[in-house]
């Protein structure tokens, strides 16, 4: 399949390579059969073949890669193929337009405009309304509330004092409506239903 691509590539550039590459494609059919009777039909002889036509692809590749560069022409007016291959870049081309968009503009400071801006909105709080409400908006950041009503245990002025230490934002008389609100609702030490 890469010879096929090499031979394609091949037609396009030099009828030289074009030539060596069927030479080089009935060689090694030659060689494979030779290779084969050699070893008797061994598959180590295929893969001996396979290797070396590998490699050989590797070079292929590196000369239709420099045989694809552009053919530039000589100073005469004369076609200078194979040599030559890399234009001199003498001059860097630079555009008579360029794009408003394009320029950055860094300012220090305050645009004149921010202070015409709108002001944000401060986010309105929750206020909790019920004891029940508090336990809800308080310690379902880390909890869910089944979590808070399956708990078996009575201690909960310990466990409401662990999570004010803990970093959960609570008064101190928040704190008390809760703990109060979770022994009356857990205070039997058997697990709620779950709401």
């Amino acid at each position: 399949l890469y010879l096929m691509f090499y031979v394609g590539m091949g037609m396009q550039m030099t009828w030289r390579f074009l030539w060596g590459s069927l030479a080089a494609a009935v060689l090694a059919g030659m060689w494979a059969s030779h290779l084969l009777n050699r070893h008797n039909g061994s598959g180590r002889a295929v893969f001996v073949l396979m290797g070396i036509l590998s490699f050989l692809t590797v070079c292929l590749g590196g000369y239709v890669r420099e045989a694809s560069r552009p053919r530039f022409v000589s100073p005469e007016g004369k076609s200078v193929a194979g040599f030559n291959r890399i234009a001199a870049y003498d001059n860097i081309y630079r555009p008579e337009e360029q794009a408003k968009g394009l320029t950055i503009r860094m300012v220090r400071g305050k645009p004149a405009y921010a202070d015409e801006l709108p002001a944000r909105p401060d986010r309105p709080g929750i206020k909790a309304e019920t004891p029940a409400d508090l336990v809800s908006y308080r310690c379902i950041s880390c909890h869910t509330l089944e979590r808070i009503h399956r708990y078996r245990g009575t201690d909960w002025d310990r466990v409401v004092g662990r999570m004010q230490a803990y970093g959960m934002r609570l008064t101190d008389e928040e704190m008390q409506k809760i703990i109060a609100h979770l022994s009356d609702e857990n205070g039997s030490g058997d697990p709620a239903p779950t709401p």
